[in-house]
């Protein structure tokens, strides 16, 4: 199941890590003939994974739990929240712009201000 992070915490008496999940599944309602989003929040292990709340990632159900309360594990993360990459070209994208090409106007702003800069000295 896919679902976004909603909080972080420890469960048990050994302070296992896990994550509060909120996943959304559509619920069939039969008189209007339609599905509906429906969100359902699960409890995940989360052990070798660094995570973060507002984070996109995917949860199995566990085949033996380690506590009671907490039934499934997060297997992957997707997408890291405010991590945008765009899906043609691979690179990461920082509000409309690519962050590669940001870099590069960076360098040109401070060399032409050491230049301008040079020629006041």
């Amino acid at each position: 199941m896919l679902g976004h992070v909603l909080k972080l915490s420890a469960v048990g008496y050994e302070q296992f890590p896990c994550a509060c999940v909120r996943v959304r599944r559509n619920e069939f309602n039969s008189f209007l003939n339609m599905y509906f989003s429906k969100p359902t929040d699960f409890w995940a292990l989360t052990k070798e994974h660094t995570i973060a709340i507002g984070d996109l990632v995917l949860i199995r159900k566990l085949d033996t739990s380690v506590v009671p309360t907490v039934m499934h594990s997060v297997e992957k993360v997707v997408l890291r929240h405010g991590h945008l990459v765009d899906p043609i070209t691979k690179k990461r994208v920082i509000c409309d712009v690519y962050e590669d090409e940001l870099a590069l106007r960076n360098n040109l702003v401070k060399t032409l201000l050491q230049q301008r800069l040079s020629r006041l000295s």
